[in-house]
């Protein structure tokens, strides 16, 4: 139950992480959602830190920039496990940014669905660039 949580060592909050992440960070794309990755050079508290991003500009109301990030945190967390049990057992660290683009307010059952392919996405991408 406790590896369910969504600890403050699991986010990804120094700047000088997140501008690293965003200029030399590999990207895809999950319809709606822009994901950057990296593999950490240097150890992490925990073994993948994730950063949520809503951009202003879609929505200009930070309570609904603040309900979308809940949603996804909310999501991230119930579907983790896979994607840390694969970065463990490589001993590795991984940072991720994943950024809304979508247009409209996602209900949690679409942010889910999202959440869950973006993760299997993120484990094909990184066992890609590994191999």
């Amino acid at each position: 139950m406790n590896e369910q949580r969504f600890k403050k060592e699991e986010r990804l909050s120094h700047k000088k992480d997140i501008t690293l992440l965003f200029s030399q960070g590999k990207s895809f794309f999950v319809t709606g959602y822009l994901i950057k990755w990296k593999i950490a050079g240097n150890p992490l508290p925990s073994p993948v830190q994730v950063l949520i991003t809503v951009p202003k500009r879609n929505f200009k109301k930070a309570v609904d920039r603040n309900t979308i990030k809940r949603k996804i945190k909310e999501a991230y967390r119930n579907n983790k496990k896979p994607l840390y049990e694969l970065i463990l057992q490589k001993g590795v660290h991984l940072q991720l940014g994943i950024v809304y683009t979508g247009k409209r307010m996602p209900t949690y059952n679409e942010v889910e669905e999202k959440i869950l392919l973006i993760l299997r996405q993120a484990k094909k991408e990184y066992e890609k660039s590994v191999s």
